[in-house]
């Protein structure tokens, strides 16, 4: 039972050198290192002129092509094309064994068709004890074509799969087969009168991980062939040592994502067992998780005590103040909240500190951090009313009411920017989501802005053990063409939940739709989606992702690329690179970008191809994955190698320089950067009809020359109306900040942080990661998104009219 439980496969552990002065010759199995750190690794790579091989466009022969391209093929299954100038390490290896594999007899019948691309599946049967199945693909002409696929070869990590009717090979992961059906192929392969052939079993079970088959086979073993007691024994001590091992990874995994009740359980009952001859290293791994566990435990408890007895001790007064306060502590205190009361702790048994100035530390830290926190308890306590004024704030609905709470804000002694941008950064959600639970599907309705209009609708999935005391990823998925938001959320639950990611499922689109349309539509919803979630749950906005099949992926791209300064990845599966994406390519110059498409899935390799091509030659930071052979899939069982690369993934920093592109009036934000009012010649909502052509997109260029010592932004843009947030990663607020727009000066002031700046860009994009220190208008009425007449009062902009120009 723990066995299955355990049943994952371990990870490799990959060796890089310097790319530095490497011989590129093909053949030998490799391994690369990315600038991001993730790691890529193949039986053998090539350095390509493009992502797609043969199947690519034709190379200009005036030109010479510029090996751009890295690929590595993967026991001829996968092949993913990298950046050449993205790797940073490079490893040669001369071992290019894939592992033990055993062959199959398949059923040949006379095969002369190829395929040349291969549709969607629209029906598919389970693999048989023989290894058939019955798959249906709906083919580019909208027919529907029955195929008998059959397993030829079994490797621990792919199996070779072929048509009995057509020229087709493909590969599949091994883990996706069920146990027993890989156990009766596995058994089928080898000679089961033989000893050395069972424990050929063995040893591919315990390298692809399939470790509940090994204990079985050497059971079997043990009773088939006592001659072989020795051997046995020394496989099952390996096997218990790799599930000891196993333990171990799961636990610092689910440590790692939150999870820390799931790591105490798993490590209490591997230690149960009992197992005298593993590692004593392991256990005492697993002994020392367990024994922290315990006394972190212990230590919240003895926490909650400590602050109620300082509380008893505190005046009449100061006791009814605090009491509210510590009720909250004593609720929220949890594994990722402790570490705020770190100073309280440290000092608790000081004799020189009174119990005032005790509590004041927890207060003050639980509200600030504990490297923020004071001893002074009025400050203490003027810190917490910050906290509740700014949260009413927040979750108010209504203008003159937050202006209300800027006046009351400002009455507060001893208050400053500094302390309102820790505050927010620990601030609990804006909004209560009541009913929800975690690892459980929930559909949120976003109220409409009218009545006309319809209300947005997204499920959401938390992970196990969520709480609001820490900061989450995000995944915003996208689903297929035909498919709804469920089905997608489901999709990315499965290592969601492991790795403690929170998922979103936005509908974007019309149930009848059967194609992306790029409309603003589309990006309102999802947009729309992303801040509600932001609202309502504490969500690390440096690690949002966005991804989507087929449909989903096309959206992907497209609203990835329109709002780059928001992702830290995207992920489009089976899409086509085309329309806006195309014209938006350059906006992709910083977005990581892992794609996943079937080599015969309709023409996308061919039609994806030079603009990938084009962004790997200028150093984007893409990945290309194909799979051989395959066409428009899911591949649920790659989501795997989705996730090892997202958690490499980390949103870039705000820039000095923004440079894009921009085609639709509706994407007109970038970073800190907002404009409306385009020239004629700019600006359309929808993709216009083939006779139009592609539209001509608006070049948008801001410098600032902070970094030079100076304190000049300079914009070059079209549009006529600008709103600038403030950063002081790209602004000084010590100086004159001068800002110019072609030949004209716009702005000349010394920005002021504002608290109520600081204030409405939490409101407004429930990012806590980056919260805004100014605000300025320039023009007319330009926000980021909405900011209504008494909020822009408050925030107390510096405005130049059109008329001063």
């Amino acid at each position: 039972m723990f066995c299955r439980l355990l049943s994952r496969m371990l990870p490799t552990l990959l060796v890089a050198t310097t790319v530095c002065g490497i011989s590129w010759i093909p053949g030998q199995a490799a391994d690369v290192t990315m600038k991001d750190g993730s790691t890529f690794k193949g039986s053998k790579w090539a350095v390509e002129a493009t992502v797609a091989g043969g199947k690519a466009p034709k190379i200009d022969p005036d030109q010479s092509p510029n090996k751009c391209v890295i690929m590595l093929e993967e026991a001829g299954a996968v092949r993913v094309y990298v950046p050449r100038l993205q790797v940073t390490t490079f490893n040669k290896e001369n071992d290019l064994r894939l592992g033990e594999s055993f062959s199959l007899k398949p059923e040949r019948r006379a095969r002369n068709l190829r395929l040349e691309s291969v549709g969607g599946k629209v029906g598919e049967t389970e693999f048989d004890q023989h290894g058939r199945r019955r798959t249906t693909y709906m083919m580019p002409n909208n027919k529907r074509v029955d195929v008998i696929q059959q397993i030829f070869e079994l490797h621990p990590k792919y199996v070779k799969v072929t048509a009995t009717d057509y020229l087709w090979e493909f590969g599949l992961p091994t883990n996706s087969l069920t146990p027993e059906i890989l156990h009766g192929l596995l058994r089928k392969a080898l000679p089961q009168d033989s000893a050395d052939g069972r424990f050929s079993i063995v040893r591919f079970c315990l390298e692809g991980g399939f470790f509940p088959i090994a204990q079985f086979e050497l059971n079997s073993i043990s009773k088939d062939f006592p001659d072989r007691a020795a051997d046995v024994a020394s496989y099952s001590l390996r096997l218990k040592q790799y599930l000891a091992d196993e333990a171990v990874r799961i636990l610092e995994e689910r440590r790692a994502a939150g999870q820390y009740r799931f790591s105490y359980e798993v490590a209490k009952q591997f230690l149960a067992l009992d197992l005298p001859d593993i590692s004593g290293a392991t256990i005492q791994t697993l002994q020392k998780a367990v024994a922290k566990h315990d006394e972190e435990v212990a230590r919240m408890e003895e926490t909650r005590q400590l602050i109620g007895r300082l509380q008893a001790e505190l005046t009449v007064e100061q006791a009814a103040e605090v009491a509210l306060i510590r009720r909250v502590i004593g609720d929220e205190l949890n594994f990722d909240t402790m570490e705020r009361l770190e100073s309280f702790l440290n000092l608790s048994d000081a004799e020189n500190r009174q119990p005032a100035e005790k509590l004041a530390l927890a207060i003050s830290g639980w509200v600030m951090g504990s490297d923020q926190a004071v001893t002074n308890l009025p400050q203490a306590l003027r810190l917490w009313q910050t906290r509740t004024l700014a949260l009413n704030y927040l979750r108010s609905e209504n203008s003159p009411e937050r202006t209300t709470v800027i006046a009351e804000l400002e009455r507060i002694e001893g208050i400053s920017h500094q302390h309102m941008l820790r505050i927010l950064a620990l601030m609990p959600p804006q909004v209560e989501t009541l009913d929800i639970k975690p690892s459980e599907p929930f559909t949120i309705e976003i109220p409409a802005a009218s009545e006309s209009a319809e209300p947005q609708k997204y499920m959401v999935l938390l992970p196990p053990e969520y709480h609001h005391g820490r900061n989450y990823p995000l995944i915003v998925a996208l689903h297929a063409a035909g498919m709804n938001p469920q089905t997608e959320l489901g999709w990315w639950a499965r290592q969601a939940q492991r790795l403690g990611y929170i998922v979103i499922a936005p509908t974007y689109a019309d149930e009848k739709q059967r194609s992306y349309n790029y409309s603003p539509d589309a990006h309102k919803a999802v947009l729309d989606s992303l801040r509600d979630v932001r609202r309502r749950f504490t969500i690390d906005s440096d690690r949002i992702f966005i991804g989507g099949h087929g449909q989903g992926g096309e959206a992907t791209f497209d609203i990835s690329m329109s709002h780059p300064d928001i992702f830290a990845g995207a992920i489009p599966i089976c899409a086509a690179f085309e329309k806006f994406s195309r014209v938006y390519r350059d906006n992709a110059q910083t977005l990581p970008i892992f794609l996943l498409c079937g080599e015969l899935d309709r023409d996308l390799l061919f039609k994806n191809a030079p603009d990938l091509t084009k962004m790997m030659e200028l150093q984007y930071p893409v990945v290309y994955t194909v799979f051989v052979g395959r066409g428009f899939e899911h591949f649920q069982s790659e989501d795997g190698r989705i996730f090892d690369w997202m958690s490499h993934q980390v949103r870039g920093p705000i820039p000095t320089k923004i440079d894009v592109k921009t085609v639709r009036t509706t994407d007109n934000q970038f970073w800190w950067w907002t404009f409306t009012n385009f020239p004629p010649k700019f600006g359309i909502t929808a993709w216009p009809t083939v006779a139009k052509g592609t539209p001509h997109p608006m070049t948008l260029n801001a410098v600032a020359a902070k970094a030079k010592g100076d304190n000049i932004l300079t914009l070059t843009c079209g549009a006529k109306r600008h709103a600038l947030w403030l950063f002081p990663e790209v602004v000084s607020f010590d100086k004159t900040l001068t800002v110019r727009y072609a030949d004209q000066q716009l702005y000349r002031d010394v920005p002021e942080p504002n608290i109520a700046a600081s204030l409405e860009d939490f409101r407004l994009r429930c990012d806590r990661q980056r919260i805004a220190w100014a605000y300025v208008e320039l023009g007319s009425t330009a926000t980021r998104p909405t900011v209504d007449a008494a909020a822009r009062a408050a925030l107390r902009t510096q405005r130049i009219s059109q008329r001063s120009r």
